[in-house]
């Protein structure tokens, strides 16, 4: 079947948007009103990531309807990596723009909550000084470009190989033809 109108960047530029723009509001809602719990913050960043990597499938199985119900790797791989640099990149612009002007005081905040769990775990003062000191090392120039950049290729890499496993998943070749 053939879609003489199909556009095959269409779906994942649409849902690359979508995803990317969710992911916005949703950690906006997260650093305004859960940062200050930090096990609730860091179980609605999970929630975040789920929830952009069911938008990464949805978009890949609406590529393949639209393609007539058959799509190849390659096919889906693309449609995935599309969505997915899309969606990462308002991500990681936005977030730069929000630790470093919206609210910079954003590292520090999760900081605070880090060692107010420790503390409340009752974790000894020498463990929290490690972790405040791994966390110090990690965070250091963490608004440089050239960090951030570095930090969002290393997410493409990652996201590259979950790509890779969805379109390994959604593809469906189409049946050989008899004659």
């Amino acid at each position: 079947m053939e879609h003489n109108n199909f556009s095959k960047n269409a779906i994942p530029v649409k849902f690359g948007l979508f995803i990317g723009f969710g992911m916005m509001f949703f950690t906006t809602i997260n650093n305004l009103y859960w940062i200050d719990n930090f096990i609730l913050y860091s179980v609605m960043n999970f929630v975040i990531l789920i929830g952009g990597l069911i938008g990464i499938v949805l978009s890949g199985l609406q590529q393949r309807k639209a393609m007539g119900g058959y799509i190849t790797i390659k096919e889906a791989f693309s449609a995935l990596f599309i969505t997915t640099v899309i969606a990462t990149f308002i991500n990681a612009v936005y977030g730069y723009i929000y630790a470093s002007t919206i609210d910079p005081n954003l590292v520090d905040k999760i900081k605070a909550g880090s060692i107010e769990l420790m503390e409340r775990m009752k974790a000894p003062e020498e463990t929290i000084d490690q972790a405040m000191e791994a966390m110090e090392a990690k965070t250091k120039d963490s608004l440089k470009i050239s960090k951030v950049l570095f930090a969002y290729a290393q997410s493409l890499i990652g996201y590259g190989i979950v790509n890779f496993i969805i379109a390994a998943i959604i593809k469906k070749n189409k049946p050989a033809e008899t004659v």
